[in-house]
C-alpha cells in the first residue's frame, strides 16, 4: 500500500460551509488585489503566478480526490506557459523531466547520484558558457532552484526508505509552481512533504495557507518600504547614528527572504500540504543557537539531517562537547559551500570572497561556542515560570546584543568590499557625547 492510499483512508473532514467558501474567496481576491495595486514583486511576475495558483485552487476543489495529485503537475505546466516563452517552457519541462527521471531510476542511490552529478557537471559547464546551451541564463537558474537542494534530500531519504512514496507525490515534490518565480526557495524536507499531504484539505488548513501568503506579501511590502525610505544613501552617512540606521535597515532587508518563504509555503499549503512554519521571530533571538533555531528553519533542518547528525555520530567517541563543537564547525563550513553552490546556479558566477567565508566562519564559531556552553552548563527547567525582573532585563539585553552583533556582521557580509566597509566605519571617528547618550539611552 502506498502512502497516498494510506492517507486517502483518513477520516474525511466536514464539507465547507457557504460562509467558509465565501471567506476563502474574499481572502484570495483581497490578496490578489493587494499585489496588483501595490505592484508587489512585479519584476518576478508575482501577480501572474498568484492568478494561476488561485485559479488552479478553485478548480482543485471540484476535482475527485483520486485525481488531485495528478492535477498539480498540470498546474505547474500551466504556470510554465504563463510565465515563460514557449521555448523556455519546453526546455524547462524537458530537462526537468530528465532530472526527475534520473532521480527515480530503478538503480541504487549511488548509481543515481553519479548520474545526477554527471548531468549537473554538464549543466554547470553550460552555466559557465563553456558549452553552448539555448537560453541558459533563463533555464538553468530555474532548474537549479527546482533540484539543487531537494534532490539531495530526496536521495538522502531513498537510502533509508522502507516504503516507496506514490509517484505523483514524488513528482509534486520537485515541481512546485512558486519555485518558478522564486529561485531562492525554502528547502522543503522530502519526508515532511510526503507525510504532510491530505487529499481533502479542510477550511482551517486552507485558511492557514492564505494567511501565510498574506504574511509573505506583507513582508515583501515592508521590505520595499525599508529599501526605499529607511536606508540612507551611503554617501550621505556622516555620523554614527546614520551608520546604525543604515546597518539596521540593511539587516532588516532579510524580510524579503522571509516574505518569499512564507508566501511559497502558503501556496503549497493551499493544495493539501500542511507544512511547518519557516521563520519564527528571528529578530528576538537571545543567543546564537537561538537565532540558528529561529531563522530559516527549513535550511537548518536540512543541514542538520544530511550533514550534522552523520558527522556527530562519527565523532561522538571523542566526547559530547568535542563532538558538538566539531560537528557544528564542519556543518557551517559545508553551509558556506552550499550557499556558494546556490549562488552559482542563480547568478552564474563563483562566489569566493573574504566576507562570505568569514561570515559563515564567525557565525559557525559563535553557534559552536554557544552550544558547547549550553551543553556544559545545562540549566534546569523553571517549572514555576515566575516572572523575574532580573531575568527579563538580562533576556532583553541578550536579544539586543545578538541583534546588534548580527547587524554589524550583516553589514560586513553585504559590503561591496573590505576597503569600503572599513572606510564606512570611519564615521565613528566623529562620535560625540550627545550621540553616545542617544545610542545608549535613547
Amino acid at each position: 500500500m502506498s502512502i497516498q492510499e494510506d492517507q486517502s483512508k483518513e477520516v474525511k473532514p466536514a464539507a465547507w460551509s457557504s460562509q467558509e467558501m465565501l471567506r476563502v474567496l474574499l481572502m484570495s481576491l483581497a490578496l490578489l488585489a493587494f499585489v496588483h495595486f501595490l505592484h508587489i514583486e512585479e519584476a518576478l511576475q508575482l501577480e501572474q503566478l498568484l492568478m494561476v495558483v488561485l485559479g488552479g485552487f478553485v478548480v482543485y476543489q471540484f476535482i475527485p480526490v483520486r485525481f488531485r495529485l495528478r492535477f498539480l503537475p498540470l498546474l505547474y505546466l500551466a504556470t510554465l506557459v504563463v510565465l515563460f516563452s514557449p521555448l523556455d517552457a519546453v526546455l524547462l519541462a524537458l530537462f526537468g523531466g530528465l532530472l526527475f527521471g534520473v532521480l527515480n531510476l530503478p538503480y541504487t542511490v549511488r548509481v543515481r547520484t553519479l548520474l545526477l552529478l554527471a548531468l549537473g557537471l554538464a549543466f554547470a559547464c553550460a552555466r559557465l558558457e563553456w558549452i553552448p546551451f539555448t537560453h541558459a541564463d533563463v533555464v538553468l537558474p530555474v532548474l537549479g532552484g527546482l533540484f539543487m537542494f531537494r534532490s539531495i534530500l530526496f536521495l538522502h531519504e531513498q537510502r533509508f526508505a522502507q516504503q516507496k512514496a506514490d509517484f505523483w507525490l514524488r513528482l509534486n515534490y520537485f515541481f512546485l509552481p512558486p519555485n518558478l518565480v522564486f529561485l531562492i526557495f525554502p528547502v522543503i524536507d522530502y519526508k515532511t512533504f510526503i507525510h504532510s499531504f491530505r487529499t481533502r484539505p479542510d477550511y482551517l488548513n486552507v485558511r492557514q495557507g492564505l494567511l501565510r501568503m498574506a504574511n509573505g506579501v506583507f513582508h515583501l511590502l515592508l521590505y520595499r518600504l525599508i529599501y526605499y525610505y529607511l536606508i540612507p544613501n551611503p554617501t550621505e552617512v556622516t555620523s554614527p547614528l546614520g551608520w546604525l540606521q543604515y546597518a539596521i535597515a540593511s539587516y532588516a532587508l532579510i524580510m524579503r527572504l522571509a516574505g518569499i518563504f512564507h508566501l511559497s509555503v502558503g501556496v503549497v499549503g493551499l493544495f493539501g500540504f500542511h507544512l511547518p512554519p519557516v521563520f519564527r521571530h528571528y529578530f528576538f533571538a537571545s543567543s546564537f543557537s537561538d537565532l540558528w533555531r529561529r531563522i530559516n528553519m527549513y535550511w537548518r533542518d536540512f543541514v542538520m539531517k544530511v550533514f550534522y547528525y552523520p558527522i556527530y555520530f562519527k565523532v561522538k567517541h571523542l566526547g559530547i562537547l568535542q563532538a558538538v563543537a566539531i560537528s557544528i564547525l564542519i556543518t557551517f563550513a559545508i553551509n558556506w559551500l552550499l550557499h556558494a553552490y546556490q549562488w552559482f546556479w542563480v547568478r552564474g558566477t563563483v562566489l569566493l570572497t573574504i566576507q562570505d567565508i568569514s561570515f559563515w566562519a564567525i557565525f559557525g564559531i559563535a553557534v559552536a561556542v554557544n552550544s558547547v556552553y549550553a551543553a556544559k552548563y545545562r540549566r534546569k527547567p523553571d517549572h514555576a515560570k515566575s516572572f523575574s525582573l532580573r531575568r527579563a532585563y538580562l533576556h532583553t539585553l541578550s536579544v539586543m546584543g545578538i541583534f546588534l552583533f548580527m547587524t554589524v556582521l550583516w553589514s560586513w557580509w553585504t559590503a561591496p568590499s573590505v576597503a569600503q566597509w572599513w572606510g564606512f566605519l570611519g564615521v565613528w571617528k566623529n562620535t560625540g557625547l550627545n550621540e553616545v547618550y542617544l545610542m545608549v539611552v535613547g
